[in-house]
């Protein structure tokens, strides 16, 4: 993963994933770390309310680059998907394919917000 500060003031690095579908898992699961901004979660939560959604469960965390850990102007945070909701069919995979591109819109929206 390589990127430049030097062409934009803030970063946000989006760590996607998916998950095994398990007795009480969420459909989504926001991971995040303390340089995660809580308006940056309850926006991205907000976005997902119509589907069941943990904060750090069942996973936690967002990966970056350690040079970069401690840095203010990187922003990480992480997008788990609950295999669920799309492995079942082609129907549902085009779906939460539309929900999640809509999300990265968002996050961009927010990002040029901050920046």
């Amino acid at each position: 993963m390589a990127f430049s500060l030097c062409y934009f003031s803030k970063i946000v690095v989006v760590d996607c994933h998916s998950f095994p579908d398990k007795e009480g898992y969420p459909d989504f699961c926001i991971g995040t770390t303390e340089q995660t901004p809580k308006e940056l979660v309850d926006l991205v939560q907000y976005f997902l309310k119509d589907y069941h959604v943990g904060i750090n469960n069942p996973y936690c965390g967002s990966m970056i680059p350690s040079n970069y850990v401690g840095n203010e102007d990187v922003i990480p945070i992480m997008i788990e998907v609950n295999k669920k909701l799309y492995l079942n069919n082609e129907d549902d995979f085009n779906k939460i394919k539309i929900v999640i591109n809509q999300l990265l819109d968002v996050i961009s929206e927010y990002e040029s917000s901050v920046e």
